[in-house]
């Protein structure tokens, strides 16, 4: 897995930019649920999971030590998501390819809604210049 996919997993879950710099009780929840994962299921070293929100590395074992447990004590949501992780993840995923799937179909229809009118905006033209020779 990549960290890419799980920083993307934390911010539509959490509805949070995990880049945003701020101490705010949310983000600071969120980036150590987002460290303890990518530690969990990935081999990074804590400096790259560090450079992936360009924060140091004391940042992350900060999270990992002393915010991780204040989250599984304290936030019921987020200790359910971290411990079903594998799960979340794959329903995430599904429902993101449904999303795509849909998007692209969509995009499909659109399409052929503006050759369409185009077609027709021909049409206009061409009666519209028919008429003015007459």
């Amino acid at each position: 897995m990549k960290l890419s996919q799980i920083k993307s997993f934390v911010e539509n879950y959490t509805e949070l930019d995990l880049d945003y710099k701020t101490r705010q009780r949310c983000f600071v929840y969120a980036r150590a649920v987002y460290f303890y994962l990518a530690k969990k299921h990935t081999r990074n070293s804590l400096k790259t999971l560090a450079d992936s929100l360009q924060v140091h590395h004391t940042s992350v074992i900060h999270s990992l030590n002393n915010v991780m447990p204040v989250i599984f004590k304290h936030d019921k949501h987020l200790t359910t998501l971290c411990k079903n992780f594998s799960q979340e993840y794959k329903h995430f995923v599904n429902n993101t390819k449904k999303g795509k799937q849909h998007l692209l179909d969509e995009n499909i229809n659109l399409k052929l809604e503006i050759v369409k009118y185009k077609t027709m905006i021909k049409d206009m033209n061409e009666k519209q210049s028919v008429q003015q020779g007459c």
